[in-house]
């Protein structure tokens, strides 16, 4: 078995596991990312309810991070000047349901400079892709990953290097990037797609069981 039929069935696995744990909501995140809008084409409150649940991530588990952004969705999803005007509101929401004053604040901050500033997706769509991710990593709470997830979830078509995604490379020799991009030109999806299944066949299967299939699927090659 060659590096590429490898990491094709690597990819069926994933597939076929994610189906068997929860079909309906894989479908439905699948298409998600299958059909995401261009940067240019997203507002600035779409733009930035995808931030603040990026935001959420780093230091806390995903079923954490999930439960947090059920609570804190409905405060956050209003046009942006509404926010600004009704901050203090706004903040004490905010930390009634999520008691992270950093966090929070770096998602206040961020409202108030998309009002100043609208038109985010469309100056990020000509910058390009490098351009983007530098100006991303700007934004408060966003780093050297989180800024991939950000992009990706915005409609770049990038790999997100989590610690899933990187642990996983590291079983069959390669790179998170190198792995996605191979599959993606394998079976024509897109690279944040392929991102998007194997980091869910991690979360919900747990990597000592991704892990041992992968090394099995590696010593067979």
């Amino acid at each position: 078995m060659g590096t590429r039929s490898c990491y094709l069935a690597l990819w069926n696995a994933a597939v076929k596991s994610c189906m068997e744990y929860d079909a309906e909501a894989f479908k439905e995140n699948l298409d998600w990312f299958r059909y995401l809008p261009a940067p240019g084409q997203i507002s600035d409150e779409e733009f930035y309810l995808e931030y603040c649940f990026v935001v959420l991530h780093p230091g806390v588990s995903t079923v954490v991070a999930h439960s947090v952004w059920d609570r804190i969705r409905p405060i956050l999803d209003q046009p942006l000047p509404r926010i600004v005007r009704n901050e203090k509101r706004v903040r004490t929401q905010l930390l009634r349901m999520y008691r992270n004053e950093r966090k929070v604040g770096y998602m206040l901050d961020t409202a108030r400079y998309l009002v100043a500033n609208p038109g985010v997706g469309r100056r990020l769509e000509r910058m390009g892709r490098e351009q983007a991710l530098k100006y991303l990593q700007t934004l408060p709470g966003i780093g050297k990953v989180t800024r991939y997830h950000l992009a990706r979830n915005i409609g770049f078509d990038v790999v997100k290097p989590d610690r899933h995604l990187t642990r996983l490379a590291e079983v069959l020799g390669t790179t998170p990037n190198e792995l996605c991009c191979v599959v993606a030109e394998e079976t024509g999806e897109r690279v944040g797609v392929v991102d998007y299944v194997f980091y869910q066949w991690c979360a919900w299967a747990g990597f000592d069981e991704v892990g041992e299939v992968a090394r099995a699927i590696c010593a067979a090659s």
